[in-house]
């Protein structure tokens, strides 16, 4: 769902009917909405950059920590049942 989408759900559905609104929340936009989700999942937060080509300047990129990036992995539990820790013998010679 874009940004624009959103912001169009918090706009059309925070219309005062009568004397109360129809739907009270604390944030009233998109963006205010993708910063309280970021907050509720603790992901690593997103770095940027520009870097300059032969023949474009100025271009921009993004990037995680990667050690940052591999905890948060380390702790998902849907990955639990795959995250193997004790050496085990995958194949008898």
């Amino acid at each position: 769902m874009s940004m624009k989408q959103i912001g169009r759900f918090f706009h059309d559905q925070l219309i005062p009917v009568g004397n109360f609104r129809t739907l009270e929340v604390e944030y009233k936009s998109s963006h205010m909405w993708r910063k309280k989700m970021h907050g509720l999942v603790d992901q690593p937060q997103w770095h940027n950059g520009t870097v300059d080509f032969h023949l474009q300047t100025g271009v921009k990129f993004f990037y995680r920590d990667v050690i940052e990036s591999i905890g948060y992995l380390l702790h998902q539990k849907a990955f639990a049942e795959d995250l193997v820790f004790d050496p085990i013998c995958e194949f008898d010679r």
